[in-house]
């Protein structure tokens, strides 16, 4: 799966259409929640543009580490920000 950040603001309608658009692309809409792995590794609860909230998946640092998404949320936890801000 191919992961694709959306810059800007867009509605919803957009994203679902840049979503439906894009072959095998997924588009972030938020990140969530997090979670420990069983290694102890975070995992983030990722919200797909253009899917219902049933479809939120859970994907790794690596998978979502370069997203807005990310960066917004992880503003929110100082523990997270301290973790992963610089990387």
């Amino acid at each position: 799966r191919r992961l694709q950040e959306v810059k800007g603001a867009h509605t919803v309608g957009e994203l679902q259409q840049i979503a439906s658009e894009e072959d095998e692309e997924y588009v972030v809409e938020e990140i969530v929640n997090h979670r420990l792995d069983e290694d102890g590794e975070h995992e983030f609860e990722v919200k797909w543009a253009g899917f219902e909230g049933e479809e939120n998946s859970w994907e790794t640092f690596e998978t979502v580490k370069s997203t807005i998404a990310l960066d917004r949320y992880i503003e929110r936890f100082p523990d997270l920000k301290e973790k992963y801000k610089e990387e």
